[in-house]
């Protein structure tokens, strides 16, 4: 199965834009042991967890500069460098979430 079709990352929660003007996108996990577990599936419950269907969780900040269509191939750019499919082993899909970071 090619690459393209098994990166399902439909999600982008991309609510209001960032008033920091600089450019430099951020992307980060919002849990890094909870992504590697649900990339691994160690220590999760087999009763819900599946291993043919993925998901990953990042924060992003600083897009306020970006049009939509420049961040969605940020996004999906990021994907595709992160997600390789010897990484994500015998999964069907995966998809990632990506939530704007609140700034204080």
């Amino acid at each position: 199965m090619p690459l393209k079709q098994l990166l399902v990352f439909l999600s982008l929660i991309v609510i209001a834009s960032c008033k920091n003007n600089s450019g430099n996108l951020f992307i980060e996990p919002i849990d890094e042991s909870l992504n590697g577990r649900l990339i691994t599936g160690q220590g999760l419950n087999p009763n819900y967890y599946s291993k043919k269907d993925l998901f990953q969780y990042y924060e992003v900040a600083n897009d306020g500069a970006l049009p939509a269509d420049s961040l969605f191939l940020k996004l999906n750019t990021f994907i595709s460098k992160k997600y390789k499919r010897t990484a994500i082993g015998q999964a069907s899909t995966l998809t990632v979430f990506f939530y704007k970071k609140k700034l204080v």
